[in-house]
């Protein structure tokens, strides 16, 4: 599910029948499959680098004035609706770089109980746990069961859960 922006951009993309390949190499990458890569992000969450992002207006000749307006939208958008209603996940490390999500058994109504279930499965697992309570808010649990990090974040375009390891951004 990608932004106003986004998808304007995907429609001018279709519009100059540019695959994303053509695409990245008209904006200057070497590596095409990186290229064509950060442009499917873009595309698919709104996230985008700043550089791509004016590769892009410039190869695709995007009027500056209807990304501005377009940007604007979208978070009008964001924040008319910060904190959506969102199902609860937990993610457990298994080991480094090895992350699963892990079934619910009963449906959890708090934050408070999904926070408490989530402590005693780091514990009994003796894994780290992170629970995805929304859109805004995640919460890690060491192997210990303790809370060492609550991440709050202001309202966000990407309506996917996500984690960050070792600076790499992971959709889930």
């Amino acid at each position: 599910m990608g932004t106003y922006l986004s998808n304007y951009y995907r429609d001018c993309r279709l519009e100059k029948q540019l695959s994303y390949q053509k695409l990245a190499r008209l904006c200057g990458y070497q590596n095409l499959t990186k290229g064509a890569r950060r442009i499917q992000d873009f595309e698919r969450t709104g996230q985008v680098h700043a550089e791509l992002l004016n590769s892009m207006t410039r190869v695709l000749q995007v009027d500056p004035h209807q990304v501005q307006s377009l940007r604007v939208q979208d978070e009008q958008e964001a924040q008319a609706q910060p904190d959506r209603p969102f199902a609860p996940r937990v993610i457990v490390r298994l080991m480094p770089a090895v992350y699963v999500p892990w079934n619910i058994e009963e449906p959890i109504t708090s934050q408070v109980a999904a926070a408490s279930y989530c402590r005693e499965l780091a514990q009994a697992m003796r894994k780290r746990v992170a629970l995805l309570w929304s859109h805004q808010t995640t919460i890690f649990f060491d192997e210990r069961g303790r809370a060492f990090s609550v991440s709050r974040q202001g309202h966000t375009r990407n309506p996917f859960p996500r984690l960050s390891v070792g600076g790499d951004k992971l959709l889930i």
